[in-house]
């Protein structure tokens, strides 16, 4: 089975439609990101962020729908229509070929997993030049350091995944991204709050997603997907996780349920 899926890595990077997708280059993300935060990067590699006040400020770019849960254009047209068109090849072709994509997560049925379709040096690449800077800046705590990813697309429409319930993610620090795709009618995000703190079940924020724009948060805040009225919406969703912090008692309180505070009423 592993075979398979070895060769099937093989087949989707020999023909791809955009070859740089496979072999990403420090000059490919230069137009492959929204202008505003590809100069922000640029800054921050030469030690260079005026104006904003050092480590935990955030980039004025991005926005802070509440606390906790940031929005930002993170990506061109150019990309977004990229991946979306490479993804789509690459499944056409595993099912002609017959080879196994696994579902991105327990909960969604459509979409792929992108490790398995060749794609891992780009998701590396993405979390080493573009999410970690964001994330230590946003989540100085659990963002301090992105040491590993699961990286996969999401696809929803009214015959395949409808809607998402309410849930965690195993991840420190999650990126969202819409990709686009078409028109879609509903699909927006609903958050709640963070595992382990009073307000954890009370609803805080009804998210619409929009292409090129990402919304990043805590994997431990609870959030969901609501229904897709019609059309259809294609994300790529990035869980990072931070080795040091999962060890620590930060993180392992709320995650197992001993450090609850006492819930109101």
């Amino acid at each position: 089975h592993n075979l398979v899926r070895w060769r099937g890595r093989r087949l989707f990077s020999q023909d791809p439609l955009d070859a740089a997708l496979y072999r990403p280059t420090g000059g490919c993300w230069d137009r492959w990101l929204d202008p505003r935060l590809s100069s922000w990067l640029a800054d921050e590699g030469r030690g260079e962020t005026p104006g904003e006040g050092g480590e935990g400020r955030i980039p004025d770019f991005v926005e802070e729908l509440i606390p906790g849960v940031y929005a930002l254009d993170l990506f061109s047209t150019e990309f977004c229509r990229s991946l979306v068109s490479e993804v789509e090849r690459c499944q056409l072709l595993a099912k002609e070929r017959g080879i196994p994509i696994s579902r991105p997560n327990s909960m969604n049925r459509g979409g792929a997993v992108l490790s398995e379709l060749g794609l891992e040096p780009l998701m590396d690449s993405l979390q080493d030049r573009v999410l970690s800077p964001l994330a230590s800046r946003l989540f100085p705590l659990a963002g301090s350091e992105l040491t590993s990813h699961h990286s996969f697309v999401v696809e929803y429409r009214p015959d395949r995944d409808v809607a998402l319930d309410m849930h965690t993610d195993d991840s420190d620090v999650t990126f969202n991204v819409c990709l686009g795709k078409g028109p879609f009618v509903g699909s927006g995000l609903s958050f709640c709050g963070v595992l382990g703190r009073p307000n954890h079940r009370a609803e805080s924020l009804r998210y619409a997603h929009r292409a090129r724009r990402c919304v990043v948060h805590l994997g431990l805040r609870r959030h969901g997907a609501d229904d897709i009225r019609s059309g259809e919406r294609v994300n790529l969703v990035v869980w990072n996780r931070n080795r040091a912090w999962r060890r620590s008692s930060h993180h392992l309180g709320p995650l197992h349920q001993v450090a609850y505070e006492r819930e109101g009423g």
